[in-house]
């Protein structure tokens, strides 16, 4: 299956970096469940796996860089914090990476496009991707452009992430975030609290956890993500 052009154009805007072997880009957009209709020679998972590992050298890296001398123990944090699945969610859905992801109809009706594994896969597989394509460099320079921002910033180290929304969302002069409840789950000493974040009037994060607060906190984490690789994109 040929790539759309405007699948290609958006991934290669998105990351800032244009592709030489455009099968590449196919097999990291590519679901696990088109082997099952013969419809992928491969999906994304090997290149997930790569990208796994390129992504944490490039962050250990650039976290070294920035503080040669620094603790250990807190490089290691921030390091989690930004190979996270709210991070790489994040950074996915800033630029729609759900719609762009190749699954058979199934999948699709499953809401496979919403899945977080999903989408932080195919975000990975990208990466990797780029490693392939272009080498360590290319890697270098699209890990730099997509995570810089959040390490320059490590606004989630150490402030609670509704409080690091609302900052960021008053300085841009926008709406303060609203959180409304999708469900609430199973018996009362073990309930699923789910809720999205709606900032001028789109949700752009969706939280789970055994409280509200908690599902709540989530759900700014991945506003705050997607918000921040807009600003960073546009600017």
């Amino acid at each position: 299956m040929a790539l759309d052009p405007k699948t290609r154009a958006a991934i290669e805007g998105a990351l800032g970096y244009a592709f030489r072997d455009e099968a590449l880009v196919e097999q990291a957009l590519a679901h696990r469940s088109l082997l099952s209709e013969h419809r992928a020679r491969a999906s994304n998972e090997p290149l997930e796996f790569l990208g796994d590992a390129v992504l944490g050298f490039l962050i250990t890296e650039m976290l070294h860089h920035r503080d040669p001398l620094g603790a250990e123990g807190d490089k290691t944090r921030i390091r989690a914090r930004l190979v996270s699945t709210p991070t790489l969610v994040g950074i996915g859905r800033s630029f729609d990476i759900g719609s762009l992801i190749r699954m058979t109809a199934g999948e699709e009706k499953n809401d496979g496009r919403t899945h977080e594994k999903v989408q932080e896969d195919a975000v990975e597989a990208l990466i990797a991707a780029v490693y392939l394509d272009g080498g360590i460099e290319a890697a270098r320079g699209v890990v730099t452009r997509l995570f810089q921002p959040r390490l320059d910033e490590g606004s989630l180290a150490t402030k609670d992430a509704k409080g690091a929304l609302q900052e960021f969302l008053q300085a841009q002069g926008l709406d303060l975030p609203t959180y409304e409840v999708e469900s609430l789950e199973g018996p009362q000493h073990r309930q699923r609290h789910r809720v999205r974040c709606v900032v001028g009037g789109e949700v752009l994060g969706r939280g789970e956890g055994p409280s509200r607060k908690k599902a709540e906190l989530v759900a700014a984490h991945q506003a705050w993500e997607i918000l921040k690789t807009r600003a960073a994109t546009e600017g």
